[in-house]
């Protein structure tokens, strides 16, 4: 869990490592985005609603950022896994179990369940 927490302090942070990383979420959520693959974006017409970068420089922080969320998935996973296996150990076996449906059951679009 502490990974998972100095990871949130860097990606929401004022001067975190990942905070290029969140600006660019929020610019793809809230502004048009325009990639150059030739020239340079500061050039372009500017206006508050659209943002301009390099192609291959964005290409490579999106990368990134989906390692980084894929690292966050992994350690959420593992300690999850790591606190059943610690309640099972003090609890004497299976602690309580919960079935979700999927969304098509739910739907009533999957007759065999």
């Amino acid at each position: 869990m502490y990974g998972l927490v100095e990871l949130a302090e860097d990606y929401a942070g004022k001067s975190g490592i990942l905070r290029h990383q969140k600006a660019l979420r929020n610019s793809g959520t809230h502004r048009f985005v325009v990639l150059h693959d030739l020239g340079d974006p500061a050039s372009s017409r500017q206006a508050p609603e659209v943002e301009h970068h390099h192609r291959e420089q964005f290409n490579q922080e999106v990368l990134s950022a989906l390692r980084v969320a894929r690292s966050a998935i992994q350690m959420l996973a593992l300690a999850i896994t790591q606190h059943e296996q610690g309640l099972e150990r003090r609890e004497g076996g299976l602690v309580g179990s919960l079935i979700v449906p999927d969304h098509d059951w739910i739907r009533g679009r999957n007759e065999d369940v």
